[in-house]
């Protein structure tokens, strides 16, 4: 392992990586290894970092012309030069009045290693008052979205699905150490992180629902309900697993985000079929959507 973390250094895989520059074998072969590899792991996930820096520095971007570890250099400078930044700041708080200091309370609990962090919720647009003092809803305000969308926005919000670290055991193939890897960023809450491992770790192994079910669920947190819509469409045709339930569940909060109404009913109706854990979830949604247009 050790010999080949040198050639992956000497050769400048993970800055050539970042940079799209590796072949596809190159490529695939890369990414085995730092699938198995927490050293090459964490040094990719520092270049990425340091790429993405740079992204919001245009002017000190690398040119065409520059080689991979020029651009390292580059990129660690910038990154030393934005840590600095923020160390002035903390010291500059420091020294503010009392009465500016904003309490913003008790810092955030621990990660549970098999729980993933809690994903923030928008919060309720303040009201605006009119000239005679009367309160006027936020519904009101030119631009705002109609209150069926309000709805099914507040119903389609999720919580990521619980990951039992259980399911990997006795697994040592690759398409095992593809879906560790990215339920390591699943259980941290970078779910954009992990969709794209998870996708590899399907394309290693399309029969896996866990696999199935977790990349979906990456990709409805990250923002995507049509690819979510369908790796949890693709769980469910796997039939009776440990994931159907969830599956029909979270599909139909995919179609509450894509405002398709319809589509959601039929899930929740077959959630509650089931007669699971989830039961008493569905039927309160559905509850919800009574009189609910399915037509816009």
């Amino acid at each position: 392992m050790r010999a080949i973390c040198d050639n992956v250094a000497a050769d400048d895989l993970a800055e050539r990586y970042v940079l799209g520059q590796l072949s596809p074998a190159e490529q695939e072969a890369y990414e085995r290894h730092y699938f198995e590899c927490d050293r090459c792991f964490g040094d990719l996930r520092s270049l990425q970092a340091i790429h993405a820096a740079l992204q919001q520095h245009p002017r000190a971007a690398r040119s065409r012309k520059d080689e991979p570890r020029q651009w390292l250099w580059r990129g660690w400078a910038i990154a030393g030069a934005v840590a600095a930044s923020l160390v002035v700041v903390v010291l500059l708080r420091q020294f503010e009045a009392p009465e500016r200091v904003v309490d913003r309370g008790a810092p955030p609990a621990a990660v549970s290693p098999v729980t993933p962090a809690p994903v923030a919720m928008p919060e309720e647009p303040p009201a605006e008052s009119r000239a005679d003092g009367a309160a006027v809803p936020s519904t009101a305000k030119a631009g705002a979205p109609s209150r069926r969308a309000e709805l099914l926005a507040k119903l389609a919000r999720v919580q990521p699905p619980r990951f039992s670290p259980s399911v990997l055991r006795g697994m040592t193939d690759e398409a095992t150490a593809a879906f560790q890897q990215g339920m390591k960023f699943y259980v941290a809450g970078d779910f954009g992180a992990a969709a794209p491992l998870l996708r590899n770790a399907a394309r290693l192994d399309p029969g896996r629902p866990d696999i199935a079910f977790f990349l979906a669920a990456s990709e409805l947190l990250s923002g995507d309900a049509t690819a979510a819509a369908g790796e949890f469409n693709r769980t469910i045709e796997m039939g009776d697993t440990p994931f159907l339930e969830e599956a029909h569940y979270y599909l139909a909060k995919a179609h509450l985000k894509l405002g398709d109404v319809g589509e959601a009913r039929r899930e929740l109706t077959l959630v509650k079929d089931l007669q699971g854990s989830l039961q008493g979830d569905a039927d309160a949604i559905l509850k919800q959507l009574e009189g609910v247009d399915t037509s816009l």
